[in-house]
């Protein structure tokens, strides 16, 4: 499953994976993107978030942050200090996997596109 958390509140559902290009696009207009391991209805996943989002005092994410304050719960931490800002994208289970799979030949199209710069 493959979700857009809008930081203004509500879902939507992406059809495919989206390359690292489109994720800049969706959750960090065009800017860098930080991928935050999470444990999703029992199950590995990405949340995919704007790196810089809290310097470019984006709006905070109720949903994605409960995602992700739920990891930290589950070890026993304070949360309270915890939140995501703006948009994410949220990548889970079988697109976890295909993501995970996909993940390398990302990485190599990204550096190739910061190299052409």
């Amino acid at each position: 499953m493959i979700t857009l958390i809008k930081a203004a509140g509500g879902l939507r559902p992406l059809p495919n994976l989206p390359t690292w290009d489109e994720l800049r696009a969706l959750v960090a207009n065009g800017d860098l993107v930080e991928r935050v391991h999470v444990i999703y209805d029992q199950e590995p996943a990405w949340l995919m978030i704007d790196e810089r989002g809290l310097l470019k005092n984006l709006p905070l994410n109720a949903i994605a942050t409960e995602v992700y304050r739920e990891n930290w719960k589950r070890q026993g931490r304070n949360v309270s200090s915890l939140w995501i800002v703006g948009d994410a994208v949220l990548i889970s289970g079988s697109d976890y996997r295909d993501y995970e799979a996909r993940d390398q030949e990302l990485e190599m199209e990204d550096l190739k596109r910061r190299t052409q710069k």
